[in-house]
C-alpha cells in the first residue's frame, strides 16, 4: 500500500512536472490521493457509527435493582448496614425510531470496539429510588456493581468496630460506572477506574445512601 503523508499533498499536487505528459499524470494520481483519503474517512465515520451500543432505560434500571437486591440480601456482619436510598444518573441520548416517534436510549459499548459515544451530546436523567421490604430473589450472576458495595460495607464495618468508638449517623459513597453489552448481549456494568484504563466517554453515576439498622 502506498502510504503519502497528508502534509506532503500540496507539494505534490502543486509542483510543475514539465515532462511528456507528466501535469496529467501528476493530476491524476493527486486525485487518487484526494479520493482515497475520503473514502477511509467515510471508512471511519460509519464504523464509529455502526459501533454505538444502546441499552433501554427500563434494561438498565432493572439491572442496577437486581444489583442492590443482590447486595442488601448479603448484609452479614456486625452492625447491620441498611441501604436507604439509591440515586441514578444516566447518560442517555434522544433519537427517531424507525416509525418517527421519540426513543430515549442509555448509552453503553461493546468491549473491543470504539465507542461512538465519545462524539455525541447527551442528557442526563436522574433517578432516585428507596428500597422496599426484601423480597428474596433467584441467585443471579453479579453485574460489576454488588462487589463494591460489599467493599464498603466491609470497610465501614471494622472501622465501626475498632476504638475509638464513633457512631454512624449517614454513609454516602458514589460509584461511576459503564454499561456494557457481553457477548452474549446481556449487561455488564464496569467501574470507571481512576487511572483511566477505561476509555470510555459513556458514564453513568450511583449514589448509595446508608445506616446503621437498629
Amino acid at each position: 500500500m502506498l502510504v503519502v503523508p497528508i502534509d506532503m499533498i500540496p507539494k505534490v499536487c502543486n509542483k510543475e512536472d514539465r515532462s511528456i505528459g507528466g501535469n496529467m499524470k501528476q493530476k491524476i494520481f493527486c486525485n487518487l490521493i484526494v479520493m482515497s483519503l475520503i473514502f477511509v474517512s467515510l471508512v471511519f465515520a460509519a464504523v464509529s457509527i455502526a459501533d454505538a451500543t444502546e441499552f433501554g432505560i427500563e434494561e438498565v434500571l432493572n439491572a442496577i435493582k437486581q444489583e442492590i437486591q443482590t447486595a442488601r440480601q448479603q448484609d452479614t456482619g456486625s452492625p447491620t448496614l441498611k441501604i436507604d436510598k439509591v440515586e441514578v444518573e444516566l447518560s442517555v441520548v434522544t433519537k427517531k425510531d424507525a416509525g418517527g416517534g421519540i426513543k430515549v436510549v442509555v448509552l453503553g459499548f461493546t468491549l473491543g470496539a470504539e465507542s461512538a459515544a465519545e462524539t455525541t451530546n447527551s442528557q442526563k436523567i436522574q433517578i432516585a429510588l428507596i428500597p422496599e421490604g426484601l423480597t428474596p430473589v433467584a441467585s443471579t450472576p453479579e453485574l460489576g456493581l454488588v462487589a463494591a458495595i460489599r467493599e464498603v460495607k466491609s470497610a465501614l464495618r471494622n472501622t465501626l468496630n475498632t476504638p475509638p468508638p464513633f457512631k454512624l449517623d449517614k454513609l454516602t459513597f458514589e460509584i461511576e460506572f459503564a454499561v456494557e453489552k457481553k457477548a452474549d448481549g446481556k449487561i455488564n456494568f464496569v467501574i470507571v477506574d481512576l487511572t483511566g484504563a477505561r476509555n470510555v466517554k459513556a458514564t453513568h453515576k450511583v449514589k448509595i445512601e446508608m445506616s446503621r439498622k437498629t
